[in-house]
C-alpha cells in the first residue's frame, strides 16, 4: 500500500485538519500520523478503519484513492440527440420533396396536391426549428417553468399547428369555406411563422418531461 501515506494528508488537508487533530481523534501520537503520511510506516487494519472514519472516506479511497467515475450524459441529452437527427432527416426529406413536387404533383389528384402544396413548407420550418433547439438543448437545460407555462406553451403550438391543418382542409376542398380560403391565400407564403408554434410545441414538452 505505497499510496496509503499520501491518500491519508490529501483527505486531512481536504478536512481541514491538523496532524495534532486527527492524531487526537484516533487517539495516536503526531508522530504516528506523521510517520503514516511519510511512508515510514503503514497503519495496521483497526487503525486504517478508524483513519477512513474519522476523515468520513471509505478505507478503499485510503488505499486507492478517489477513483474517477466517467462522466456521464447530462439528463435528457440522448433525447434531444435523437431527436436532432430525426428532425434533420426529415427536413431534408421535406426540402427534396418540395423541390421535386412540381413533377410529381402534376401526377396527384387536386385535393392531394393541393394539401401538399400548403404542408411541405411549414414542415420544413417545424422540422428546423425543433432540430435547432435539441442541438440547442444538447448543451443547455431548460430551467423549470411552471405548470401554467408549460400548458400554455403545449396550447399555443397545438392550436396554432391545428388551425393551419383546417385552413389546409380548406384549400383543398375538403372544408368549403371561402373566408377561410381567404386566410390560407393570405398566410401560405409566410410559412417562417410555423417555426413559433414548432419552438412553443418544444419548449412546453420539453418543461413537462423536466417537472417529472
Amino acid at each position: 500500500m505505497p499510496d496509503v501515506g499520501r491518500h491519508i494528508a490529501d483527505y486531512r488537508k481536504q478536512n481541514s485538519l491538523t496532524q495534532e487533530q486527527l492524531a487526537s481523534a484516533l487517539h495516536v501520537t503526531r508522530q504516528t500520523v506523521s510517520s503514516w503520511e511519510n511512508g515510514r510506516t503503514l497503519p495496521d487494519v483497526e487503525s486504517l478503519a478508524a483513519v477512513a472514519s474519522a476523515l468520513d472516506v471509505s478505507v478503499e479511497e485510503l488505499i486507492y484513492g478517489k477513483r474517477t467515475v466517467p462522466p456521464t450524459e447530462p439528463p435528457g441529452f440522448s433525447r434531444h440527440r435523437r431527436l436532432a437527427v430525426i428532425m434533420g432527416a426529415c427536413a431534408i426529406l421535406a426540402v427534396l420533396l418540395e423541390g421535386l413536387w412540381p413533377d410529381v404533383g402534376a401526377h396527384m389528384p387536386p385535393g392531394i396536391d393541393a394539401a401538399a402544396e400548403c404542408l411541405l413548407r411549414p414542415l420544413i420550418w417545424v422540422f428546423c426549428t425543433v432540430q435547432l433547439l435539441a442541438l440547442v438543448a444538447m448543451s443547455r437545460q431548460l430551467k423549470s417553468a411552471g405548470g401554467g407555462v408549460r400548458a400554455a406553451m403545449i396550447a399555443f403550438g397545438t392550436v396554432t399547428l391545428a388551425a393551419y391543418g383546417v385552413l389546409c382542409l380548406a384549400h383543398a376542398g375538403v372544408v368549403h369555406s371561402d373566408a377561410l380560403a381567404r386566410i390560407w391565400q393570405g398566410i401560405h407564403h409566410s410559412a417562417w411563422l410555423f417555426a413559433l408554434p414548432a419552438a412553443a410545441l418544444f419548449f412546453g414538452l420539453e418543461l413537462s418531461l423536466k417537472s417529472k
